[in-house]
């Protein structure tokens, strides 16, 4: 039999559309830093996926 306790601990991330009835105040605050950051990082992706489609738009001219 096993301990509860001597199970490897799992944890999820967060995804949008998750239920959030049962998070504490922390896992929300953990939560909202953690999307902040994935936020920061698509806007920057997409910061430099723009400028390289200006400057193609530039060279070859818009389609």
């Amino acid at each position: 039999m096993t301990n509860e306790d001597d199970l490897p601990k799992t944890t999820k991330s967060p995804a949008v559309g998750d239920d959030l009835y049962d998070c504490s105040v922390e896992e929300l605050r953990e939560r909202i830093s953690l999307f902040k950051q994935e936020i920061h990082r698509i806007e920057q992706i997409y910061s430099q996926k723009t400028a390289g489609l200006d400057a193609a738009n530039a060279l070859f001219g818009k389609s």
